[in-house]
């Protein structure tokens, strides 16, 4: 998992930068690096490990101007260092680009590891599984609010913690369904609770890409999601590989549940549909297909091919 950060606005980017990197620590990373334009050209810093000695390295060094980006990353590209971390830039310096991968293997070897903590959802009952930061941008609220219009049989696991916390488990107990729904907290390896589910849930109001439908599509489960974003589709197709419901909206969530639940045939068709799809987004693939596209730029300068 990785974290990015975009500013453009009146003040300098750095500093946002690297304050927005920081709340995003919880999601893990072993680098992490910003590029900036300073009115001229882009001016990228990058360091291994933890963001203190990012933050050092541009104190010692500024970066000026006021739009940027900034990401941190675990080593999808290379052991970690400093010249592996994100973000990366074009042969000329001019463009910047966030390569966003799915980690197929790491992501299904982690998720066989036994669980360190016992399950606490009964072998016999359905299990959804929802993934991220409890923020209200994720649409939990709507996710919970479903969870009554459902089956008794039906149990909600939430993996991630943040400030909504507390709401979202009175929202559960006001709702009669506190002992179906099982806040799990910062888990550092979140597929192994993934793994456990029957449907992935995710119910966020928007999204940039969200890579967590990736990982779980990765480990053969089919999708109910929001339409929280326009790269939805980019996972998930016209609805190949899981169902889209409107945001904010706990009946047709319910709606969708419930169909996926009474549909065995569908959930594997689904499940096997995502494995397909998700194969184009492997790690191992998309560097091979990166180099493809950055082999010309590296011929003699007689022989380069226009691109």
């Amino acid at each position: 998992m990785c974290g990015i950060m975009g500013y453009a606005g009146p003040r300098p980017a750095a500093p946002i930068l690297i304050d927005g990197l920081r709340r995003l620590e919880y999601r893990g990373y072993d680098s992490a690096g910003v590029a900036v334009f300073d009115g001229r050209r882009l001016v990228v810093r990058k360091a291994e490990g933890k963001l203190a000695r990012l933050a050092q390295l541009l104190d010692d060094d500024p970066v000026p101007g006021t739009t940027g980006i900034g990401h941190t990353r675990w080593a999808t590209h290379g052991v970690p260092s400093d010249q592996n971390a994100h973000p990366h830039t074009d042969c000329a310096g001019k463009i910047v680009v966030v390569p966003n991968p799915i980690d197929i293997q790491t992501v299904r070897a982690k998720a066989a590891e036994p669980l360190a903590d016992p399950w606490p959802i009964a072998q016999e009952r359905r299990v959804l599984v929802s993934v991220g930061r409890l923020v209200k941008l994720k649409g939990l609220d709507s996710l919970i609010r479903s969870m009554p219009l459902l089956d008794a049989n039906v149990s909600l696991a939430i993996v991630g913690n943040g400030p909504e916390r507390s709401s979202l488990e009175g929202l559960a107990e006001d709702c009669g369904v506190r002992n179906r729904v099982h806040f799990l907290g910062l888990q550092p390896n979140p597929w192994q609770f993934m793994a456990q589910a029957d449907i992935f849930v995710l119910p966020s109001l928007t999204e940039g890409l969200p890579r967590v439908i990736g990982e779980a599509m990765a480990l053969g489960l089919p999708i109910v999601a929001s339409d929280c974003s326009p790269s939805l589709g980019e996972y998930l197709g016209e609805e190949e590989a899981g169902l889209i419901v409107h945001p904010g909206d706990p009946s047709a969530l319910a709606a969708a549940i419930t169909r996926l639940l009474d549909d065995g045939a569908m959930r594997r068709q689904l499940g096997q549909r995502g494995l397909s799809r998700i194969a184009t987004f492997d790690l191992a693939r998309s560097v091979e297909a990166l180099e493809e596209a950055i082999r010309p730029c590296l011929a003699p300068q007689g022989r380069r091919r226009k691109l």
